[in-house]
């Protein structure tokens, strides 16, 4: 039985490039369409009511989805903060990308914007990037980005004239006034906004307005809750488990400022008449456990951690509401953007949506690879509400639209070097609770899944498939 072996990359100094200068705050009527992406993080899939979610109300959110698409099976490649943005911007792996983990450092490497400034566009990016400032502000023509966690209250934000600005004011609110500020006063068409919302990160410090929401809601337990991860692998047995739903509320009320947020948002390019000629796209960084096998946070390869909602809204190109439910990746949407732009990257791994977009019959893909490599550390860090975090064991594995198979790595400080194997059969176990990773009857599928995997990852070059035992 091979040894899963996950290596660690090492990166040099990042050179240093001046940043662009920002143009004037002029708009033309330019035929090229306009981009606004809005990136939440730790929501997962069905964390707005379009989703169908009986608690949450989100009729800001949901304005995105009504006349245009909602895809029902996005994912992310690895379901981390500064790992997925990575994802994002540049199109590709995260063993491509160069950034494994919260840790890594940016490698300088082309991003989305690179292609969309040659184009004429200009760029800005607004909020959270967790990671890689010292590159990424290089990258946009207005940079008013932020590392790290941030924090709700009392934090200083850059504003456009490059001062940080500090306010008692909650960071949501904030951050989509910064970003109506761009629209009102710095765009230039074409543009390309970013805005990178904190929430609903930990800790859970919503908007005072939003302190007393959802005090009686009943939040209903997974199907897999009372197991919790008696029957998972050890691997998983590991991370932290909650005991009780409480804190999804707290959740809920962050996302009830980030709906608010939106809401100022879409009515800011209604007014200046943006509306028409702006593609919108809505996601996160990577999902979140509520109480699923009793499991909190997000990294492992589960349907709730790595699913994340994804909304599409471009008048000229939807003309109703539409869903689709065709497996997408966060390393597409880069290469969306550019195609929509009329624009392309050979060096971007991702696919372009836009067949889907337009309903075209193309082949679309049926699997895909999934690579987590924050390996767990002997004293997993403390969450401000007393839960360890990071307690996942390195692992990675492919998803089809009926199968998952999972590879754990042990070694430290589990005791063993022993990997540990999951196979799910998700059209008969849609909550993951049996593995079938030793039921001979699977057999032929455990093997074409193992090839499969190992054909995706030679297709994008992963170079820990050469370094294995």
């Amino acid at each position: 039985m091979k040894v899963l072996l996950l290596l660690c990359y090492a990166y040099g100094m990042l050179f240093t490039v001046a940043p662009i200068q920002a143009s004037e705050a002029k708009r033309n009527t330019s035929a090229a369409p306009n981009f606004l992406i809005i990136i939440t993080d730790d929501q997962r899939y069905d964390g707005m009511s379009c989703a169908g979610n009986s608690i949450l109300k989100t009729p800001n959110i949901d304005r995105i989805a009504e006349g245009g698409m909602r895809f029902t099976n996005a994912f992310v490649t690895q379901s981390l903060c500064a790992p997925s943005r990575a994802c994002i911007l540049t199109g590709k792996y995260s063993h491509a990308n160069g950034v494994l983990k919260n840790s890594s450092r940016w490698k300088r490497q082309p991003i989305l914007t690179d292609t969309l400034h040659e184009a004429g566009y200009e760029s800005a990016y607004i909020g959270k990037c967790h990671k890689g400032t010292n590159l990424l502000k290089t990258k946009f023509t207005h940079w008013l980005g932020f590392n790290g966690q941030g924090a709700y209250h009392d934090m200083g934000l850059l504003d456009f004239d490059g001062k940080k600005v500090t306010s008692k004011a909650h960071t949501t609110g904030r951050l989509a006034d910064l970003a109506v500020t761009y629209l009102e006063k710095h765009c230039k068409s074409p543009f390309c906004l970013f805005l990178a919302f904190k929430a609903p990160h930990i800790p859970y410090e919503a908007d005072s307005k939003y302190t007393s929401a959802f005090s009686d809601a009943q939040i209903p337990y997974p199907p897999n809750w009372d197991e919790g991860t008696k029957n998972r692998p050890n691997a998983v047995k590991v991370a932290p488990q909650v005991k009780d739903l409480d804190f999804v509320k707290g959740r809920y009320r962050l996302l009830l400022g980030v709906d608010a947020a939106v809401g100022k948002l879409l009515d800011s390019l209604t007014r200046l008449n943006l509306d028409e000629n702006t593609v919108i796209i809505f996601t996160s960084d990577n999902g979140f456990f509520h109480g699923e096998f009793k499991l909190w946070n997000k990294r492992f390869m589960y349907e709730p951690s790595i699913r994340v909602p994804l909304l599409i809204k471009y008048p000229k190109l939807i003309s109703e509401t539409k869903t689709h439910d065709a497996m997408t990746l966060n390393i597409d949407l880069a290469p969306t953007i550019l195609d929509l732009a009329g624009r392309h990257s050979d060096e971007m791994q991702g696919r372009s949506l836009e067949p889907l977009l337009t309903n075209k019959d193309v082949p679309w893909p049926k699997d895909f690879y999934y690579a987590y490599y924050e390996h767990a550390k002997k004293n997993s860090s403390i969450s401000d509400n007393g839960i360890r975090i990071g307690a996942a064991p390195a692992h990675r594995g492919i998803r089809t639209e009926r199968y998952k198979y999972i590879e754990y790595y042990l070694g430290r400080p589990f005791g063993s070097n022993e990997p540990n194997y999951e196979l799910l059969d998700m059209l008969k176990d849609p909550h993951e609770q049996k593995n079938l990773y030793d039921n001979p009857e699977y057999h032929t599928v455990l093997k074409d899944l193992r090839a499969r995997m190992a054909a995706i990852r030679k297709e994008t070059n992963d170079p820990t498939i050469n370094a294995e035992q």
